[in-house]
C-alpha cells in the first residue's frame, strides 16, 4: 500500500535529517519564541496524526528510546494542563494499528530490561569494589 505524497515528503525528510527524531518540538514558545513548556517528539505528532508504519517504524529505528519518552506536561494557567502521554498511549487513543503498538510494547519491554541489567551490574561492582581501610 502507497503512502499519500505528504508522507513519502516526511520519509525523504527523514533520510536527510535523521536527528529531527531526537529533536524536542515546544507546543507554547513566547513572542521571541523561547520555549516555555510542553512539547512532543516527532514519533509523538505522527502517532497523532495516523502516519503510515512505514513513517512511525523509520521514526522507531532512529530513536528507539522514544518508546519511553511521554510528552512533556504543559504547564500554564491559561491552557489546559495535557501531557504526559506515552507513545503506547497515544498509539492507543488513535487506533494506530495492533500490529506496530504490539512493536511498541515489546520494545519498551526490552530496553526496561536493558536498563535493570545495567542497573544491576553497577550495583552489583559497587558492592565487590575494595573497601578502604576503614574509611566510609
Amino acid at each position: 500500500m502507497e503512502s499519500p505524497p505528504q508522507w513519502d515528503l516526511v520519509s525523504k525528510l527523514l533520510e536527510a535529517y535523521p536527528n529531527v527524531a531526537k529533536e524536542w518540538v515546544p507546543i507554547v514558545q513566547d513572542k521571541d519564541q523561547n520555549d516555555l513548556c510542553g512539547g512532543h517528539l516527532l514519533l509523538h505528532l505522527t502517532l497523532e496524526c495516523n502516519a503510515p508504519i512505514s513513517v512511525l517504524t523509520t521514526l522507531l529505528d532512529m530513536y528507539p528510546e522514544a518508546v519511553s519518552e511521554p510528552t512533556k506536561l504543559l504547564c500554564s494557567k491559561n491552557l489546559q494542563d495535557r501531557g504526559n502521554e506515552s507513545p503506547i498511549d497515544i498509539a492507543l487513543r488513535c487506533n494506530t494499528p495492533e500490529i506496530f503498538t504490539t512493536k511498541l510494547k515489546k520494545l519498551q519491554k526490552k530496553l526496561h530490561e536493558q536498563k535493570n541489567k545495567r542497573n544491576k551490574k553497577k550495583r552489583g561492582s559497587r558492592q565487590n569494589a575494595p573497601q578502604l581501610g576503614g574509611l566510609r
